[in-house]
Parts: C-alpha cells; sequence; structure tokens
C-alpha cells in the first residue's frame, strides 16, 4: 500500500538472497544475525539481549520474542523486519540446499517478484527493486545473465501505463556488470540495439509529463553501451549474420529503420564505428556508406557532425581497391554541396563548442530540445584526436584550433587520394576565409579555415593555399590570429613548413622595413609569432636558414613605435636564437649572434633620452630580447648573456621610467637564471661585477648589480661552490659595502646576508669572515679627523666592518652564534651617520628577533658585554 511497506519486503527477499550467496556455512557469520544483536544491544531492552544470547535460537521462540523487546514507536517497522531476519537460520538452511540441489525455483520467484516492484511508478520502490536484482545477479550470475534478455524488451512502452517498467529496465541495464554483458555477447547486443533503436519512438505513447524523463533514460543508457567497448570481438559466423543483418536493418530504406529520428540516427553511425573492423569488406557495404552519406545532409547539426566522422573512418576501413569506386559512387568528387556541408558543420561545431579555462573542448552545448547522451555520442563519434587521444597529434596553440577536425579533414583527403577531395575543398576556403568578415560566426570560419589549410598542406604543398593562408593571417587580429599559429605548427609536411618560414620572414621583413603604421604593426606581430612557430617544428639547416632574412630586419627595426612589436621582436629573435644554437647553425654562421651585437650597441649608444625615442624603443627590445633569453632557459641564453647581460644593470635609473622599469624586470630575471655550464654561470657573476665597478655616476646600476650578484651566487651555488662564493662575498660584495649611496651599501649588506646565510654556522669561512669583519669596524678614527679625507677613508672601512657584521648577525636572526658581533655593533651605535645609523638598526633588528628568548639568548654575552648593549640604548627590560 505504500512504498515503505514495499522497501521493507524487498529488505526481507535481499536477506534471503545473501542467505543463497553466502560462502561460509557458520550460521552466526551471517549479516541478519549480528544486525539483530546489535540492534537489541542498542536500541532496545537489553535484558532481551542477555536472553538472546544465552538462548538456543530455536524457531519456536520467535513468536515469544514480541514480548522481550519493548520497542519505541518509530521503530515499529524495524522491530518487523527484524523479527523476520530471525528467519535466517531456516532460509540459509533451505537456500543451501536449494543451492546444493540446483534447483532455482526460489530464484525465479525472487525476480519475478522484484521485477513487478521494479516496473512500480514510485522511484522508491524502483530503487529498492533494483538494489534487490542487483543482488541476485552478484550472487547468482548465472541464473541472472540469462534473465537479461527477459529485460530488454521492457525498454518498449506499449501503452500509457508502462513508464514505470520502461524507468526501471533502463536503470537495471545500466548497471557495469550487465553492460558488459551485454557488449561481449552478440545475441544480446543484436537484440538491445533492435530494441531501442527501433522502439524508443514508443514512449511516445506515455503521457506528455513523463515522455522527456523516460526518454532520457533510454538514450543515456544506450551511450552508455555504445561507450563501454572501442571494438566488439567479432566471430566468423556473427559476421556473416547477425552482424551484418543488423547493419543492413539499421541504415535500411524501409521498414522500422525508415522512420529512424535524428537521435536515433547518431545511435546507428556510433554502432557503425563500433561493430566494423578495419579492411571490412563485408559489412561495410556500399548501401551503408550511402545511408551515411545521406545523414551528412541532415539539418540537426550533432547527427552531420557525427556522420562526417563517421564517414570518413568508414572510408578508411574500405580496402583500398574500392575505395575510388565507392567515391564516385557516393559521388564525393565534384559535388560543392557535400564540401559546403563538411565546411559549414565544423564552422557550426566551433560556435556551439564550450571551452574551459585550461582550453579543453567539452564538445557541443547542451540544447533544450537535445536529449541526454546526445554530448557523449558526439565524443564516441568525433574522429580521434583533441583531448580524447592526445598522442595522435601535438598540442594546439589556440583553444579554437580543434586537432580532431585536421585530423579528419587530412584522412578524408589522404584517402581518397586522386586530388578531388583536396580540390573541392579549395574552394571553400574563400567563403571560410573572407566572406562576410563581418559577422559573428566569422571567427568560427576563419578557424576551421585553419584547419582546412592544415589537413591540405600536411598532403602537399599548394601554392594557393599558402597564399590564402597568408592573406587571411594578414587580416586577423592579434588574438585570432592564434589558430594559424597552431595550423602551421600541426603541419605535418616539413617541405611546406618551410616554404611558409621563407614567405612569411620575407612579407614580416618588409612590414618591419615599411610604413610603420597600426595595421602594420598587428600584421608584423602575427608574422613574428608564425615564425616562432615555425622556426620551433624545424630541424633542417637549410630550412631555419630561411628566417636569417627577418632577424637582419629586426636588427633594422629594433626601434620600432609600436610596443607588441618590440615585445614580439624579442621573443621570436630568441626563439631562432635558441633553435639555431640547438642545430649547431651558429658554428658555421653566426648571423644571429652579429643581429644581437648590432641591436644592443645601437641601444648602448644612443642617447638617454627622457621622453619616448627610438634610442629609448630601441633599448626596451633589447631588454625584451635579454629577459626572453634569461626566461626561456635555451641554449642561446648561456651563450649570448654572457655579453648583453649589463645591458639590464646599465638602464637602471634610465631617465624614461618605462625603460627603467623593463630594467628592473630584466635584471630580476637574470637574478633567477640557473645555468646550465661553469663557465656561464662564471662569466654573468664576472660581468655584473664589472658593471658595477665601472658604474661611477650611476648607482642605479651599483645597487641593482649588488642585488643581481647576491641572488646569482645563490642560485647557481652548484656550480660556483665555495671558492667563488666567498672572493665575490669577501671582495666584490665588500666594495660595495663601501660605497657613498646609502642605497648601494644596503642593498650590499642585504646581498652579503643572503650570501652568509648559506653557510653552516660552525664553517670556518664564517669565523673568518667575522674576523675581518671585527678588525674593520675597530678601525681607530680620532673625532678630529671626521672632516678629513683621511678620517673619510678610515670612517669608510669602519662602515664596511659594521655593515660587515650587520650581514653576519641577520644571516642568523634567531640564534646567537656570534654575540661578540652584537657587542661591536652596539659600541659603533655613537658613530657618525652612516656608520652609528647602521649600527644602531641593526642592534634594533636583534633585538626584535630575540625579545621572546632573550632570557636564553643573554646567557650568550658576559656581565660585561650586557652593560655595552644597556648603553647602546638597548632594551633596558631585558636587561
Amino acid at each position: 500500500s505504500d512504498t515503505t511497506s514495499h522497501r521493507r519486503v524487498i529488505k526481507t527477499i535481499r536477506v534471503l538472497l545473501t542467505c543463497f550467496g553466502a560462502n561460509t556455512s557458520s550460521r552466526n557469520k551471517l549479516a541478519g544475525r549480528a544486525v539483530w544483536f546489535r540492534y537489541m544491544r542498542e536500541m532496545t531492552n537489553p535484558l532481551a539481549y542477555v536472553v538472546e544470547l544465552r538462548a538456543a535460537c530455536e524457531r519456536d521462540i520467535v513468536e515469544n520474542r514480541r514480548d522481550w523487546v519493548v520497542p519505541r514507536y518509530h521503530q515499529v517497522d524495524d522491530i518487523q523486519t527484524l523479527l523476520n531476519w530471525q528467519l535466517h537460520e531456516m532460509a540459509f538452511d533451505n537456500a543451501r540446499a536449494d543451492k546444493d540441489a540446483g534447483e532455482e525455483g526460489g530464484l525465479e520467484d525472487c525476480f519475478a517478484a522484484m521485477s513487478v516492484a521494479n516496473e512500480h511508478d514510485w522511484a522508491d520502490t524502483r530503487k529498492a527493486a533494483q538494489a534487490g536484482l542487483q543482488d541476485l545477479i552478484s550472487f547468482a550470475p548465472w541464473f541472472g545473465k540469462a534473465r537479461v534478455e527477459d529485460i530488454i524488451p521492457r525498454l518498449v512502452a506499449t501503452d500509457s501505463d508502462s513508464y514505470g517498467a520502461v524507468l526501471g529496465a533502463a536503470k537495471l541495464l545500466e548497471w557495469k556488470k550487465v553492460i558488459r554483458w551485454i557488449v561481449n555477447d552478440w545475441a544480446l547486443l543484436d537484440k538491445f540495439m533492435r530494441t531501442v533503436i527501433f522502439e524508443v519512438g514508443s514512449i511516445r505513447n506515455l503521457a506528455d509529463d513523463k515522455q522527456k524523463e523516460a526518454s532520457e533514460a533510454l538514450y543515456g543508457l544506450l551511450a552508455k553501451v555504445l561507450g563501454s567497448w572501442t571494438t566488439l570481438p567479432v566471430d566468423k559466423d556473427w559476421q556473416k549474420n547477425k552482424r551484418t543483418a543488423l547493419l543492413k536493418d539499421m541504415t535500411s530504406s524501409s521498414g522500422k529503420a525508415a522512420g529512424l529520428r535524428w537521435r536515433q540516427q547518431m545511435a546507428v553511425c556510433v554502432l557503425l564505428l563500433i561493430v566494423t573492423l578495419p579492411e571490412d569488406d563485408s559489412a561495410v557495404d556500399d548501401a551503408v556508406l550511402g545511408w551515411v552519406e545521406q545523414c551528412v545532409h541532415s539539418e540537426m547539426l550533432p547527427l552531420r557532425s557525427a556522420a562526417i566522422s563517421v564517414l570518413t573512418q568508414l572510408l578508411d576501413r574500405v580496402p583500398e581497391k574500392r575505395r575510388e569506386l565507392v567515391a564516385k559512387q557516393l559521388a564525393l568528387h565534384g559535388n560543392p554541396k557535400f564540401f559546403r556541408t563538411v565546411v559549414e558543420t565544423l564552422s557550426q561545431n566551433h560556435s556551439n563548442a564550450t571551452t574551459s579555462v585550461d582550453g579543453n573542448t567539452h564538445g557541443m552545448k547542451h540544447k533544450t530540445e537535445w536529449s541526454v547522451g546526445v554530448g557523449e555520442m558526439l565524443r564516441l563519434a568525433r574522429f580521434p584526436g583533441d583531448k580524447y587521444a592526445i598522442k595522435t597529434t601535438l598540442p594546439s596553440h589556440s583553444r579554437e584550433f580543434l586537432s580532431a577536425h585536421k585530423l579528419m579533414v587530412e584522412k578524408l583527403i589522404s584517402t581518397l587520394s586522386d586530388g578531388a577531395m583536396a580540390a573541392g575543398l579549395k574552394e571553400q576556403l574563400d567563403f571560410l576565409l573572407f566572406e562576410n568578415a563581418h559577422t559573428a560566426e566569422h571567427s568560427s570560419r576563419v578557424a576551421t579555415g585553419a584547419e582546412v589549410v592544415s589537413a591540405i598542406l600536411s598532403v602537399g604543398m599548394d601554392a594557393k593555399v599558402l597564399e590564402s593562408a597568408s592573406k587571411s593571417l594578414f587580416e586577423s587580429s592579434l588574438e585570432g590570429a592564434g589558430v594559424w599559429l597552431a595550423a602551421f605548427r600541426q603541419c605535418s609536411n616539413r617541405d611546406v613548413q618551410a616554404q611558409a618560414l621563407e614567405l612569411f620572414s620575407t612579407r614580416t621583413a618588409g612590414l618591419l622595413k615599411g610604413s610603420q603604421d597600426m595595421s602594420d604593426a598587428v600584421k608584423a606581430c602575427n608574422g613574428l609569432r608564425v615564425v616562432r612557430a615555425l622556426v620551433g617544428e624545424l630541424s633542417s639547416v637549410e630550412h631555419i636558414e630561411h628566417a636569417k632574412v627577418l632577424v637582419m630586419a629586426c636588427a633594422d627595426a629594433v626601434g620600432h613605435p609600436y610596443d607588441n612589436v618590440r615585445r614580439e621582436t624579442g621573443r621570436t629573435i630568441t626563439e631562432i636564437a635558441d633553435v639555431v644554437e640547438r642545430r649547431g647553425i651558429s658554428k658555421s654562421a653566426d648571423w644571429v649572434g652579429q643581429a644581437l651585437e648590432a641591436m644592443f650597441s645601437d641601444a648602448r649608444s644612443g642617447p638617454r633620452d627622457r621622453d619616448a625615442s627610438t634610442s629609448t624603443r630601441a633599448m626596451e627590445t633589447v631588454l625584451h630580447v635579454l629577459s626572453s633569453l634569461v626566461m626561456n632557459g635555451g641554449p642561446a641564453r648561456d651563450r649570448y648573456v654572457v655579453d648583453f647581460c649589463t645591458i639590464a644593470l646599465e638602464a637602471q635609473g634610465h631617465p624614461n621610467m618605462e625603460v627603467s622599469k623593463m630594467a628592473k624586470s630584466a635584471a630580476t630575471c637574470l637574478a633567477s637564471a640557473s645555468f646550465g655550464t661553469v663557465e656561464a654561470a662564471i662569466g654573468v657573476v664576472e660581468a655584473v661585477s664589472a658593471a658595477a665597478e665601472a658604474a661611477d655616476e650611476n648607482w642605479y646600476t651599483r645597487m641593482g648589480a649588488s642585488l643581481v650578484l647576491g641572488s646569482l651566487l645563490i642560485v647557481n651555488s652548484c656550480f660556483l661552490g665555495y671558492a667563488i662564493g666567498a672572493v665575490h662575498a669577501r671582495k666584490e660584495v665588500e666594495k660595495l659595502l663601501r660605497d657613498t649611496q646609502v642605497e648601494v651599501h644596503n642593498a650590499a649588506s642585504a646581498t652579503l646576508t643572503r650570501v652568509l646565510s648559506a653557510y653552516e654556522v660552525s664553517s670556518p669561512s664564517l669565523e673568518t669572515t667575522k674576523e675581518r669583519y671585527l678588525k674593520l669596524a675597530r678601525t681607530k678614527v680620532a673625532k678630529s679627523q671626521y672632516k678629513t679625507e683621511e678620517g673619510k677613508a678610515k670612517l669608510k672601512k669602519r662602515l664596511t666592518g659594521v655593515l660587515g657584521l650587520t650581514a653576519l648577525v641577520h644571516a642568523f636572526p634567531y640564534t646567537v652564534p656570534f654575540p661578540d658581533a652584537v657587542v661591536a655593533l652596539a659600541k659603533r651605535t655613537s658613530d657618525p651617520s652612516p656608520v652609528g645609523t647602521s649600527a644602531k638598526n641593526a642592534v634594533q633588528h636583534f633585538k626584535h628577533t630575540h625579545t621572546d628568548s632573550w632570557a636564553e639568548a643573554r646567557t650568550h654575552f658576559t656581565t660585561e658585554e650586557l652593560e655595552d648593549l644597556q648603553d647602546s640604548n638597548y632594551s633596558g627590560s631585558h636587561a
């Protein structure tokens, strides 16, 4: 009468099934008895639990147990179920006897009862029945598999009251174990496909408000069955009979197949891919291919998209000797309608695609008139490529470029290799690339055009196609050009890539030398980007030589007025330089090195203007080049960065604010570089040290050199080692500690802190360093000498010692390994600035870092040293 009662009865039946399938012969280990004991112990009369433990579990005491248990009101139903569970001893004995005797009458009764419940209109009743049927199949798989054939016909809605039966059967068949049985048994698969595909239209017999849910259940089940296996094993007998008959019946122009709707036809297309094999001449006949070709011209986009992919793959499976004849019979050659349908469908796929942040295409947008399962069937029908078969192609530069489209068109051209297919697609390029450029769909058509161009050029060189691609690229915006980068990068024909490199290098060089308006700047950016993409794909020395003309043009146009062009110039030259070094071209002709030398020479020789000018723009370009060299981490970095790294320091404090900011960014990149060879690391450190020593008038350069030097020593310590680090920490940095500019010697102290913190506290080097700085800090200077040249020189030495001791103390902020260094700093707090100021700041920092642990820290000092700390205005509370 209610779903609760249904579930209680089904629960009892599941207990019986548990008894049937139990692997143990011990009654005490059965789940029902354990649940009963736990329930009585926790929820009811504890006395009944004790009695139950002592009593013999005989059937005659079950009736009296009602008087022992005093359930709460809301537990009545549970108690009734548990009382039924107490019969598990008898149920176990009977079930084991049936199992041993091979009798299945009890299973038949259980199956029939739960099958009736699975057809109920109430969802909770169906859910409980499905769980029970799954138990039955699990405990008796030999029995359950034979009943799948009886469940499949229940997917057909025979009348308006079949709603529960359809949903219940669909949900039960979605179980993975049942799906495995279906897809590995040709008889079951044949019956399932004929029932679902041919009879899915029977849901129109249901009430209007229930048709959608039933439709979604059936198509969802169909998609899961189709997607559970890629290629079914084909037995010879089934190949001649069931399989061939199934395909012909599904694609027939008469009978039930004539009334199939577009969703059903999509399922048939996917089915064709599953049950056909390569070089399969028996199943893929002309009638089947003709049916798929008709689906290509459907009004529904999902069906067209699936049919084009399926037709391409089926043509590839046709024996090669028959392909030409099949193409003629299908009228694919010289059929403008077919080619226009193909390109329009691919274009609409772009318009209806949803793309995530990481660029992975998730397929069609779900539309209200599309049923559940359509997206899954589209994925199954999609040509291998894209994110579903990543190994088949390189990743794309652009989110809009779909590798699956490109590979599908390429396969279509190469399968029918008489040139007619490529010619038909070429005729559609003008429509894709240039017609109705003002419409919203133009970007989707251009993306499709790039895919078609990439496919055509992968098969063979075509000057007209390459010219059309060049024209479209130079008319694209910076955002829209991404599809062309992917198109040329994924072109698998290296000779075509080489000719494209020569074409784009020449035209881009002309744009850099010609008029420099905004439109030309965008074209030049796109040209530089596509050249960069092509150079990375080529390996032949002769091919890469085509980029020489562009590199020389970049050197001549180093002061280009547009920032995007300058940025792309830096990236492109860096990529070309890396490829040249990697391929060993520079050993014979170092034209990249010559171009870089000319660019950096022009930037250095120009005036340091405050306003934007050719010289400031040239400086920005070379800073872009330097940053790209360092960040790319390629072989060109170790070769060229030693010669050009100092320009990032020379441009520090440039009158032009943009140049100054870029110089700081470039110096930061340089400071984080980890070089690949010892020579490169040492060369950069020596170049930075020399730049700091030579920058007498520009303290910005000296400060930047100090910061860069410290980072380089830490990051490249594995190459430089102890000796080089110590030399530059105690000699090169020490020069900067004596600098007259406050910012410089503070930066040098911070650099020394980083270097010293890399050593162990017990290192002999630290002890030597401390003694050196203590000696410098104790340099004697009479007050009368403060304003004399001799006194100033001695104060510089004292400042060096104070800053060195400051770095030593700061390197170990929460310990006191060098108390004498702290005391020496305290004694210098009364000196004139900047010595006294630096000492006070160091002592103050020491106080802050040891406030919480002063009780332990003070034990490192003697009484006299503590008095010195107090005399230096150290916190009295720590005395």
